[in-house]
């Protein structure tokens, strides 16, 4: 993580983040918007119009419900499994809705359906900061972006690994307090 001022932390309003975030600074609490690597235009959001679903857009700046935090779900163990959560709304997470293949924005509720594995997309294990994000219900279903991809998408899970639109970055854009 590297700001664009040197001050000490926390962020203040005359700083921005460069870069991406990586597994290890989510542990620090970071901000950060989920980019699509098929196109880092766009950003992942919940749309309360359509029962929380999770979008992808591409306006400027991002609309609410577009920051997300990582909390661990299994401290101390090994395997990495996370809840997804809404920031600054923490009481809400990434949901897998298995009846249809969909993410949703909902209530914390500690549910495996809430549990996420964030892989890094290199097998070498190079920490390059571009993830899949897998649900632990269904351990080779990945989130991705449907194509073609244009404002309002509808973000999915899907078996197949196909390319890019499986491939997530992590935009930093600040720390939480």
């Amino acid at each position: 993580m590297k700001k664009s001022t040197d001050t000490p932390n926390p962020v203040t309003t005359d700083q921005a983040f460069e870069g991406k975030a990586s597994r290890a600074e989510l542990n620090a609490k970071a901000i950060v918007n989920l980019v699509p690597i098929i196109n880092t235009q766009f950003n992942i959001y919940s749309e309360p119009a359509l029962k929380d679903q999770l979008l992808a857009t591409n306006d400027s700046p991002p609309p609410p419900l577009s920051s997300w935090t990582f909390q661990r779900a299994n401290p101390g163990e090994e395997e990495e499994v996370w809840y997804i959560q809404s920031y600054p709304d923490s009481n809400r997470c990434l949901t897998w809705d298995a009846g249809i293949g969909v993410v949703r924005l909902k209530p914390y509720s500690g549910n495996d359906d809430q549990k996420w594995l964030v892989l890094n997309v290199e097998s070498s294990g190079e920490d390059t900061g571009v993830y899949f994000i897998c649900t632990i219900v269904k351990r080779n279903s990945y989130m991705r972006v449907r194509q073609p991809l244009y404002n309002n998408t509808v973000v999915v899970t899907d078996f197949n690994l196909t390319g890019d639109v499986e491939r997530f970055s992590l935009r930093l854009v600040g720390i939480t307090p």
